[in-house]
């Protein structure tokens, strides 16, 4: 997804959730880690709406974490494969 933005906490708090936010209409936020341990053993849970009101939501939500140093939130970038 040429237009994804991965932020991490790297401060003293930590959130074990984790939110996508897609064309501003799509949310999902989930306890759900992209591995076989949490798909098939710990029995994690999201929840994915199609609501603009939802995604404005998480938004706000995440700025406000975001601009609390404490959180000391981070942009990951990716290196790009071009082909």
């Amino acid at each position: 997804v040429p237009t994804a933005r991965f932020f991490v906490a790297t401060g003293t708090n930590k959130f074990h959730g984790k939110m996508a936010i897609i064309d501003d209409q799509v949310s999902f936020v989930s306890s759900w880690n992209a591995d076989w341990l949490s798909a098939y053993v710990n029995s994690e849970i999201g929840e994915i709406t199609w609501s603009r009101e939802r995604a404005a939501d998480l938004m706000q939500r995440f700025m406000r974490d975001y601009n609390d140093p404490s959180n000391g939130v981070r942009e990951y970038t990716i290196r790009r494969n071009p082909d």
